[in-house]
């Protein structure tokens, strides 16, 4: 017998990613989902002055916002984007990930 053939959902990528501060020196991330068989999405940050993309947050299924202060430092840029991805339902464990976002 062949290997299984294992199919894997490919979402839609969100949109509209806006960024804003909070309070207590957060940023509060909102976008547009545009999938309806995401199983999360994945944040990541770019600072100014590392200019190397970070994975930082992890947002599960049908979540719009998320914020972000981990490890955020004062009069610093920084750049996000996200993307939705899908996992097989069965072992081995298949992802699929949407296009990225715009960068804010």
């Amino acid at each position: 017998m062949g290997d299984p053939i294992v199919a894997v959902c490919m979402p839609f990528n969100p949109s509209s990613l806006t960024a804003t501060a909070g309070s207590n020196g957060k940023v509060v991330l909102n976008w547009t989902d545009n999938s309806d068989n995401e199983r999360g999405f994945e944040l990541y940050r770019k600072c100014s002055s590392t200019g190397s993309w970070e994975k930082v947050k992890s947002a599960g299924i049908d979540r719009t916002t998320v914020s972000d202060k981990k490890d955020l430092i004062p009069d610093t840029t920084y750049s996000y984007k996200i993307r939705a991805y899908c996992r097989s339902w069965g072992l081995p464990y298949v992802y699929g990930y949407s296009d990225w976002s715009d960068c804010v």
